[in-house]
């Protein structure tokens, strides 16, 4: 739409839910609601019906947030180092550093399952830089073997806008 000769581009973003299987009570639709309409605007998907798994507040995320915090202090993130290889002849030119969670059952997370939690809390900038440095700590033993490969790290958005990221 045109105001005072400017063009102004206007979306929306839709929470669904449905009673009762979302909530009996106006007060949890609504909050519910709320929660999968942030979830349609973090997603640009424009419409999204509400899932457990994206709230943040139910007992079950926030126990998982609770459980990936003790397994930082823990040390059972890890990285897994994925070659990628020179189309031209087949060597070895980087690893791509892949992040793990190992539970306290010993089960490997892969990331899509605890990513999410850590982008949408405050260690997200505690998490990139273990990784930035666990990449580069290996990288370097690799080139001190001889092994002269890279290493590539995947951030977030958020992780490029933030002022304090090593460069």
């Amino acid at each position: 739409i045109m105001v005072d000769g400017e063009p102004l581009a206007v979306g929306a973003s839709i929470g669904i839910v449905h009673c009762p299987a979302h909530g009996a009570d106006p007060a949890t639709l609504m909050r519910r609601a709320d929660v999968a309409m942030y979830a349609a605007k973090a997603e640009h998907a424009g419409i999204r019906s509400y899932d457990p798994a994206m709230d943040q507040h139910s007992p079950a995320r926030m126990q998982l947030i609770a459980e990936l915090r003790a397994g930082i202090d823990a040390g059972r993130l890890v990285l897994h180092y994925q070659p990628q290889v020179t189309v031209k002849d087949g060597s070895v030119a980087r690893f791509e550093a892949l992040l793990r969670w190992r539970r306290d059952d010993g089960t490997l997370l892969p990331p899509g399952d605890f990513l999410p939690l850590i982008e949408a809390s405050e260690i997200m900038d505690r998490v990139t830089l273990f990784v930035i440095d666990a990449a580069l700590l290996a990288c370097r033993g690799w080139r001190d073997a001889g092994f002269a490969a890279g290493v590539s790290v995947n951030l977030a958005p958020r992780n490029l806008r933030d002022p304090d990221l090593p460069a």
